[in-house]
This record gives structure tokens, sequence and C-alpha cells, in this order.
């Protein structure tokens, strides 16, 4: 149905002013149609309105959109409502959904994402740790694993540090808590339980090329260097450089 006009009208009203019956009749006229040719026992319900809406491709149940009734934005199947992500990427791919479905414009997105980048990343070290540590499933005993997540890394690594019972403790957790630290080898091997780790071990890069994998499908194209960006100071502290005049 060529309904854009009238979307884009409804998405420029406040929601106390929207009456669907009267603003886009033809919604109730398609669900009618349908509900018709339905079996007796099926019945289709107005849920939403997308103004935009972004598709993963290939993923039939991720997709997000913006309401064109209550303004909000919708997640569904995407890393930023997964557990076994960083606070920081799921923060990130948030704000990268919120701009570019409100704006649609990618280069406006791509200039508010990379502040937020660097804002997220100028937090205290306390904050900043919560922000960077993911809850890995941990559901058996470290041995019946064929591949070793970082998470069963960094029990592992934590039980033999505190003398811990590695074959029995695990029965207790459901997800444990790790950051990557610096270094070379693949995840397991670098993951740590964040008690033992301090602010300038932590794997920066790792956390920044994290974040902008769950955006840069979106065509946001934004890399490490634009993030670092010279002069910005609280960003160079953060990197441990020393930043050009």
């Amino acid at each position: 149905m060529p309904l854009q006009e009238k979307v884009e009208k409804l998405w420029k009203k406040d929601m106390s002013e929207i009456e669907l019956i009267t603003d886009i009749p033809e919604v109730y006229q398609l669900i009618d149609y349908l509900t018709e040719n339905l079996p007796e026992e099926l019945k289709l319900e107005f849920h939403d309105i997308a103004y935009r809406i972004i598709f993963h491709r290939g993923a039939k149940k991720r997709y997000a959109y913006v309401s064109a009734i209550n303004k909000e934005v919708h997640i569904y199947g995407f890393e930023s409502i997964r557990h076994d992500w960083s606070p920081f990427a799921k923060n990130v791919q948030r704000k990268a959904f919120d701009t570019l479905l409100k704006t649609g414009d990618l280069e406006e997105s791509k200039s508010e994402v990379i502040e937020f980048i660097r804002d997220q990343l100028s937090q205290s070290p306390e904050k900043l740790k919560k922000l960077l540590t993911i809850y890995g499933a941990l559901k058996r005993h470290p041995d019946d694993y064929s591949i070793q997540t970082p998470a069963v890394g960094a029990y592992i690594h934590y039980m033999h540090s505190q003398d811990g019972d590695l074959h029995n403790e695990w029965k207790e957790i459901d997800y444990f808590p790790y950051l990557i630290i610096k270094g070379d080898g693949p995840q397991k091997d670098r993951a740590r339980h964040p008690d033992l780790v301090r602010i300038e071990e932590i794997d920066k890069i790792h956390y920044i090329e994290e974040a902008l994998r769950t955006v840069n499908r979106f065509n946001l194209n934004i890399t490490v260097d634009e993030v670092r960006g010279i002069g910005h100071l609280d960003l160079g502290l953060f990197f441990e450089e020393t930043k050009p005049h």
C-alpha cells in the first residue's frame, strides 16, 4: 500500500494526537482482509507501525525499527539484547540504531556513534571495568567443552589462582564474568575474572573492534583510528598515548 506520505505525517505527530482509525485506516482494512482469509483458529492483531526498519541480511528474526506511533526504538535478535556481549558493545549498537532509525542519515549517525564511544571509554576505571565485562555461559565441566570459550578459560584461570575447586564450583555458576587482557593467542587464554585485572591490562582495541562489528554491518564503516581521534584528551589517556599538539 502506498502509505509513505501518511506514515510521514504520523511520525511528526505527538502520540496523544494519533488516531489510527482515521490517520491510516488502510491498516485495519488490511488486517480485516487477511483475517478473513485465515483459518478460523487464527486472528491477526495490530502491533505497531514502523517508521524506519533495519533487517539483518540472512537472519529472519533480527531486525530493529523505530515506531511511528510512540517514537521508541525496538530491537529484536541483535547483540544489544544478548547477555554474551559487553555492555559497552551493546550500548554502542543501541546508539547506532537510535541515530540511524531516527535520522536516516549515515554521516550524522557515524559522528554521533564515534562521540558516544569516546564518552563511554572516558568513564572512571571502576565504571569502565563494568562496561567491558562479559558474562559467558558456564553450563558444564570445563573438560566437557570440545572448544573452550573465554568464559571457560577465565573460570579455569580463576580457580587455579584462588586454589578453588575447579571440578565442582562450576555447578553453582550459570554465567562467569571475564575481561580480555592484552597479549597474543586466542581469547580463551587471555580471559580473566575482573577482580584479577588492572585497568591498564585490558585489551582496549579488542573491545572497540567488538563494538564496531555490531554497527559496521549497517554501513557506518567506522575505523578504530577514527574512534581514537587525534586531540581527544580523555581517549588519549585511555590508550596511554601522548597526543600531538
